[in-house]
């Protein structure tokens, strides 16, 4: 009995020295670790459980899922000399893990500063005009620029998008004068032609009155039909004698 009790605390024993000397670490499915021994990079860890003795091996994780990178307020001048400002949004995911530790001390502020320069580049290039016509083709130009250079370091952009485009308020001033004038004209133009569009109609009928006198006297009936006064005055033409007569007709009380 006494031999059972000592051989299960040996166990225990033993059990503990192994767990202090090879402590176990685990790497989750969205991570990478790099293993270093004696301070040289020895593998790429794949995701589970591993056991190195402790005071020779360590371990650092590294987080592979796809992560935004904001590259906000940038003021920058267009080719025709004209101050905006740009905020675009880039996803960035670490494809090789040693690659992106051991190439820079940070390869993050590194694709930053290229997107940077990028965006620079890219914007010296355009006028403003061309800026506001043709800004969807700026994110594709950048992204283009700045792929190879993160391929170094081990890194992957996929997309770059431009999430805000920002101008100077003496030109958002002028933007919306010019705005506003451009509505003004509109309503000037369709006025005008509205005006115009009743003129050529009363000049049509003019003509088919000229040509048909008897459309004068339909005009007449409906007049006295829609006249709601209980007194109207006719001027009658007698064709007979060439004298106009002034007659008054009382329409009756409803």
């Amino acid at each position: 009995m006494e031999t059972v009790v000592i051989g299960f605390i040996i166990l225990i024993i033993i059990t503990i020295v192994v767990a202090r000397l090879f402590p176990v670490t685990t790497i989750y499915e969205h991570e990478r670790g790099l293993l270093y021994h004696h301070g040289k990079f020895q593998a790429l860890l794949e995701p589970g459980s591993h056991r190195f003795l402790h005071n020779q091996y360590h371990i650092t994780k590294l987080d592979v899922r796809p992560s935004s990178l904001s590259v906000s307020g940038q003021e920058m001048l267009s080719a025709d000399l004209i101050s905006v400002k740009f905020n675009l949004v880039a996803t960035l995911q670490i494809k090789q893990p040693e690659h992106w530790m051991h190439s820079h001390a940070s390869a993050q502020t590194v694709v930053y500063n290229d997107l940077q320069i990028a965006l620079r580049d890219v914007v010296a290039g355009y006028t403003l005009d061309q800026l506001l016509a043709d800004r969807s083709e700026i994110a594709p130009q950048i992204l283009e620029l700045v792929q190879p250079k993160a391929a170094e370091l081990g890194a992957s952009i996929s997309d770059v998008q431009i999430k805000d485009f920002t101008l100077p308020a003496e030109l958002k001033r002028a933007a919306l004068q010019q705005a506003k004038v451009q509505r003004e004209t509109a309503a000037a133009l369709e006025q005008a032609r509205g005006e115009q569009a009743v003129l050529r109609s009363l000049a049509n009928a003019s003509r088919m009155l000229d040509r048909n006198p008897a459309l004068m006297n339909l005009r007449v009936l409906q007049a006295l039909d829609s006249n709601k006064s209980n007194t109207i005055v006719l001027h009658v033409h007698q064709s007979n004698n060439d004298q106009t007569i002034d007659r008054d007709f009382t329409q009756p009380e409803v």
